[in-house]
């Protein structure tokens, strides 16, 4: 079988903390890991396990302890653009103590490739954990974009499992103003630190005003340690309906529009608001050729 090899695409950015970066991706490690049990893991022997995006290896070291209970042998690979990264999973997870399990971490796509062709009959699953929505922050044009598409659709995975924050077209209209006369409400009373945050906020992304960038500022506002860098990323730069016709050339599994629990509680306690529309994504799609 043929695999496509395309260009190195740079997801990455400048942190102010690392460490502090690392720990919230880390968080709803479990929630992240959901395609575990939706895949058929037990019908077949082999597996590949791509993560891309990677980080500190703390998903890949996740997979290598719950892997070996459904009696498979693994080869993990966690991906990232970023060298340090690398170096830093590397340093943190590179081995593991079961000899069903083979664990590289790269920021080169080429071994990616290779781990395939040493497995050449083993099912190969992508996981991307919020990587989507960094790809479009980071991209130098259009033509990364391309690439990271190709990269996902044409080398050759069984299934891929996507996470990300993701919404749906309607959530383009005003904000509710009961809702915003709330928010500040609280921010007056309880938060007026966040003022600064928010007209920050607002000249990268426009208006509080509108409901898109009102809860695009709900989703940011918890990350100020690193603020200098998320607030330029664009968290819902494809919506769902777009990244479903993107897929469109797979079979989908499983689809799950929600909102975190987690962030729905933050937002009632700090704010007092209830948001309704929608704000990730998981996602499980299948190939729809035989290999």
């Amino acid at each position: 079988m043929q695999v496509n090899v395309i260009n190195e695409v740079e997801v990455g950015g400048k942190f102010t903390n690392l460490e502090s970066y690392n720990q919230n991706m880390a968080k709803g490690l479990a929630d992240k890991l959901f395609f575990l049990e939706k895949l058929p893991l037990r019908k077949y022997d082999e597996w590949v396990f791509v993560d891309f995006g990677c980080a500190d290896g703390v998903l890949i070291n996740a997979l290598s302890t719950l892997l070996p209970q459904y009696g498979v042998k693994a080869t993990l690979v966690g991906f990232d653009i970023s060298e340090t990264m690398i170096e830093l999973a590397t340093s943190k997870f590179g081995h593991c103590s079961s000899p069903d399990i083979d664990i590289v971490f790269t920021a080169s796509w080429q071994d990616v490739i290779s781990c395939f062709k040493k497995n050449d009959d083993a099912m190969r699953v992508l996981i991307c954990n919020s990587v989507i929505h960094e790809v479009y922050s980071y991209a130098n044009g259009q033509s990364d974009i391309d690439w990271f598409w190709r990269r996902v659709k044409y080398s050759g995975f069984d299934f891929i499992c996507v996470r990300d924050m993701m919404c749906d077209r309607s959530i383009e209209r005003a904000t509710d103003s009961s809702m915003l006369e709330e928010f500040y409400d609280h921010v007056d009373n309880s938060k007026p630190e966040l003022h600064k945050y928010i007209s920050d906020f607002e000249r990268h992304w426009g208006s509080l005003e509108e409901n898109k960038n009102f809860i695009h500022y709900l989703l940011k506002y918890r990350w100020l340690t690193n603020w200098s860098r998320e607030v330029n990323e664009n968290y819902f730069p494809i919506m769902v309906e777009e990244f479903l016709a993107q897929m469109s050339g797979f079979n989908r599994m499983y689809l799950e529009r929600f909102v975190l629990p987690f962030l729905a509680g933050c937002w009632k306690e700090d704010f007092g608001v209830t948001v309704k529309d929608n704000t990730h994504i998981k996602a499980i799609f299948r190939k729809s050729y035989d290999r």
